[in-house]
C-alpha cells in the first residue's frame, strides 16, 4: 500500500521446516522519481532488518487496469519481480 508519501507491505507464507505459516511485514516512506520508478527507505522491516534506512528502488509497470508489475532493485544488485492483480 502505498499513500502521502508513505509506505507498508505484509506477506504470509509457508514454512518449509515447519509447515507453519509465517508472517513479515515493513513500513517506511517512498518518492516517486518520475512515472515508473519509486525510491523506499524503510523504518521497519521484519523481512530483513539490513534494508531499514536503506533506499530500495522498484521500476513500476502498470499492466492493465488493475494490474502492476514491480522490479525490485535490491541494494546488494539483486532483482525481484513481483506481479499483482486486484481482485473483485
Amino acid at each position: 500500500m502505498f499513500q502521502s508519501g508513505y509506505y507498508m507491505w505484509a506477506n504470509t507464507y509457508m514454512d518449509s521446516a515447519t509447515q507453519k505459516p509465517l508472517s513479515t511485514y515493513g513500513y517506511g516512506t517512498f518518492t516517486m522519481n518520475g512515472q515508473k520508478e519509486a525510491s523506499e527507505v524503510a523504518t521497519n522491516s521484519t523481512f530483513t532488518s539490513a534494508l531499514v534506512g536503506k533506499p530500495v528502488v522498484l521500476q513500476l509497470a502498470f499492466t492493465g487496469k488493475d494490474a502492476f508489475q514491480q522490479t525490485i532493485l535490491w541494494p546488494d544488485g539483486a532483482k525481484s519481480i513481483e506481479k499483482y492483480q486486484r481482485l473483485r
